[in-house]
């Protein structure tokens, strides 16, 4: 029987599969294709990403240059995902470059499953913008694995409100329209310093696609009661980088939008729990953007990722042999310039969050 998928790395790692019936499967489902115009930028998110929300504390070494060795120990509970970029050999046929990632499942959340004894945990993805106003969807009476824009995710042997309820127990906090009310719920329903963490996370790589959509909204026992934890996942679309409508028959075109570096990403929730300085969340922004700024989104340590990755896909060769198997895809940076970019966006930030947030609620990406 011959190998259906090789993967090989430019560190030398090369691991094969053999070719079994769930061989197109494991395409799609374990690898998430890299679209090469922002593969550096994608990469430098899953490196930072432990920094925010791993609360196990995996340490950032683990993520030298994006490139995590496999197999991967995972740690007891990740609110995230890690990659290490690998070539895809496909039944001795090359099929270009692509990020091996982890999945956002039930053993990277921890999650407590059915039948385990304690209250079962869930796990929410959302794929697409919420399709209907939240007071309909408390009011309904028909329940699947999909709500409005979600996914319930894991094997449930039935599923009924109780399978929603946590979500929609935060989907009511996020709209209610009193603000006492929400200051009070807030930290009660929700992992309040997690939510701070992907809001800082998502000013800083400028995650606009995570606004309204790909976000895990994940349910966990927290003594009598169950709190929402957040876990952002498909960052393709970081780092100044924006879809237009496609030319030269291509659907989309991908592009480094600089105009976005002076921006706000506006995230509904983080934004109210900042404008009302719910538990001091001001003052944690501040003290935790200094932080940061010490390690992974030095000004060092990002120009070190930058340059590592760019001499990882680049000067290996990787990223031409994969524009030479795509010569449709969207391709190619300016690493200098995005480089560049990402310092500014830094030193942007750190003016804002150094007391000056009222200032930077008043900006909006659009």
């Amino acid at each position: 029987m011959g190998t259906a998928l090789r993967f090989a790395t430019s560190t030398g790692l090369i691991c094969e599969m053999p070719e079994t019936a769930t061989t197109t499967a494991v395409i799609g489902d374990t690898l998430r294709a890299m679209p090469a115009a922002n593969c550096i930028g994608k990469s430098i998110n899953t490196a930072c990403m432990p920094s925010f929300s791993d609360t196990a504390g995996a340490s950032a070494e683990k993520a030298k240059n994006g490139a995590l060795p496999l197999p991967i120990t995972i740690a007891e509970t990740t609110f995230g995902t890690r990659m290490t970029y690998v070539e895809v050999f496909f039944n001795h046929e090359y099929w270009g470059l692509y990020a091996l990632m982890e999945p956002v499942d039930s053993r990277q959340l921890d999650r407590t499953k059915e039948g385990e004894g304690a209250p079962e945990e869930y796990s929410y993805k959302s794929v697409t913008p919420q399709s209907e106003p939240t007071e309909e969807l408390l009011s309904q009476e028909a329940w699947g694995e999909t709500l409005s824009g979600y996914e319930l995710k894991g094997v449930h042997s039935s599923i009924d409100r109780s399978a929603w309820e946590p979500l929609l127990s935060y989907l009511e906090l996020r709209d209610l329209a009193d603000d006492q009310e929400f200051a009070e719920k807030a930290p009660l329903l929700t992992d309040q310093e997690g939510a701070l963490d992907v809001w800082i996370y998502l000013q800083a790589v400028l995650g606009i696609d995570n606004r309204g959509k790909n976000m895990y909204y994940v349910s966990k026992n927290r003594g009598n009661t169950q709190k929402i934890y957040f876990a952002p996942w498909d960052m393709d679309i970081t780092w100044g980088d924006a879809l237009s409508e496609g030319t030269e028959g291509k659907i989309w075109d991908v592009g480094l939008n600089t105009a976005l570096y002076s921006e706000r990403v506006n995230w509904s929730f983080g934004d109210r729990l900042i404008e009302l300085d719910v538990e001091g969340s001001r003052s944690y922004v501040g003290e935790r953007w200094k932080e940061l700024r010490q390690g992974a989104l030095s000004d060092e340590s990002l120009t070190e990722a930058i340059e590592g990755l760019a001499a990882q896909v680049v000067d290996s060769g990787a990223l031409a042999r994969d524009q030479e198997r795509w010569p449709d895809s969207n391709s190619g940076q300016d690493y200098v310039l995005f480089t560049r970019m990402a310092l500014y966006r830094m030193k942007l930030l750190d003016y804002y969050f150094d007391g000056n947030l009222e200032e930077y609620l008043g900006l909006g990406y659009q």
